[in-house]
């Protein structure tokens, strides 16, 4: 998968505002959305942080 297909993916499942996202990812909205629309790869430090927020969304949503 693409990493900017990813990040949508990622944002759509945390049900986020590209705004929202960027902050939680560290990153500017306009940078994020350049990584969405596959103009600029993101670091892998954005990546892994969509991954840790995608986890803990999955974590919490196991936990009763």
């Amino acid at each position: 998968m693409k990493t900017s297909t990813y990040l949508k993916q990622a944002r759509g499942t945390l049900g986020l505002k590209q705004g929202d996202m960027a902050k939680l990812l560290g990153v500017r909205q306009v940078n994020l959305c350049k990584y969405e629309l596959d103009y600029t790869i993101p670091p892998g430090d954005v990546i892994l942080r969509a991954m840790e927020l995608i986890k803990g969304k999955r974590n919490r949503k196991a936990t009763p």
